[in-house]
């Protein structure tokens, strides 16, 4: 498709803030977008750093965009920094402007009472919709509704994987126990002290990535490139071309260390999550050749049809610790259950979740309106 693409990604100063962002949400869709031929220049939002500071790539935007012209814009709309201006100018400058949520709109009052900053979230990017023509939500909830509401086109966009990151095989395992890596939001850091899972899942370690250098390279990276523009520098596309490289280098040998990190376990866990869907996590785990065991959805049928229990996915009740504990047994007992699951997820994921194959549903759903079905192999 050959279409000429403004991609906003969301971005961090710190590693430690940033490593919460995996890479196929954000850089990684770059390689989508080029395999569908697209022409892209990427401009990286910096969180906290207003599109207006002297800090931001965003404010030398206009001028480096003069003289281009637009098909598209892809920007992040919960967590970027962009004032009323840049809205305005986005607006302008493309007649197709696509915003990714990649977070839940919507919380039950549980989820509230432990993160309160969440209630602001759906007032925030209500705000914001009526600079956008469309919206891709992690949330099937929040893609329902904002599409009912008919002012903006929207659609489901479940999670995906760099078709490179994807394993060809299973690897064999090395361990006896689950992992989990992620927040200890909630009451996620109960569920490792409860008597039915010692023994089974580990407690969080760090990821592999904080035993390289690579963290201090990011970290060292963005502070290089605040100052110089705080400095006043005014970047040209060989500076920023020169910075994005460094920085997509970066993420993707982090990205693959992680990849790495969630191999450690006989099965990676997911525990209970405020998002209300399968969180990256979860097609990660699967790419890097691992069971996955996840708590079972009830208000998601889309979600939930992704996989087939049994065959791509374990399930437990939420609120079921010994569930997840017979379900971390079974895989470490039954190694031909273990193989089966690994094996037929990554056989999915390679078929329907890679970030190439999402990107072009995306750009064929804003061209046609067919709203695609990313299909379960075993229906």
């Amino acid at each position: 498709m050959n279409q000429n693409i403004l991609f906003i990604p969301l971005e961090f100063q710190r590693w430690q803030q940033g490593r919460s962002l995996a890479y196929p949400s954000q850089l990684g869709l770059e390689e989508g977008l080029r395999a569908v031929e697209a022409t892209v220049l990427t401009l990286p939002t910096l969180h906290g750093v207003s599109s207006s500071a002297p800090a931001s790539w965003l404010r030398h935007a206009q001028r480096l965009c003069a003289g281009k012209k637009f098909d598209q814009v892809w920007v992040e709309i919960v967590h970027s920094s962009l004032d009323e201006d840049m809205l305005v100018w986005l607006s302008s400058i493309a007649p197709v402007r696509v915003g990714f949520l990649l977070e839940s709109l919507q919380y039950d009052s549980e989820v509230y009472k432990h993160a309160p900053h969440l209630l602001g979230r759906k007032a925030l990017v209500s705000n914001r919709l009526h600079h956008f023509t469309h919206v891709m939500a992690a949330d099937e909830k929040d893609a329902d509704e904002i599409e009912q509401g008919g002012a903006v086109r929207a659609m489901w966009w479940p999670q995906a994987v760099p078709s490179q990151f994807v394993e060809s095989f299973a690897p064999p395992l090395t361990s006896d126990f689950a992992v989990f890596y992620g927040a200890l939001y909630g009451d996620r850091a109960s569920w490792f002290n409860h008597p039915k899972l010692q023994g089974l899942l580990r407690a969080p370690q760090p990821s592999l990535e904080h035993a390289t250098r690579y963290p201090g390279y990011f970290d060292e990276l963005m502070k290089l490139g605040v100052t110089r523009l705080e400095q006043g520098v005014s970047p040209s596309m060989d500076l920023l071309e020169n910075f994005l490289g460094i920085l997509r280098h970066i993420r993707q040998e982090i990205f693959r260390l992680w990849l790495r990190s969630l191999q450690t376990g006989c099965a990676v866990v997911n525990l209970p999550s405020f998002f209300n869907g399968y969180p990256g996590r979860v097609f990660e785990a699967m790419a890097a050749g691992r069971p996955v065991i996840t708590p079972r959805l009830h208000d998601r049928p889309q979600t939930s049809s992704l996989f087939t229990e049994g065959e791509e996915i374990l399930l437990f009740d939420k609120n079921a610790p010994d569930e997840l504990a017979d379900c971390i047994r079974r895989v470490k007992m039954d190694r031909k259950l273990s193989q089966r699951l690994a094996e037929n997820a990554l056989h999915t994921v390679r078929a329907l979740h890679t970030v190439e194959r999402r990107v072009l549903e995306i750009l064929t759903w804003i061209e046609s309106g067919n709203v695609p079905s990313y299909g379960n192999l075993r229906t």
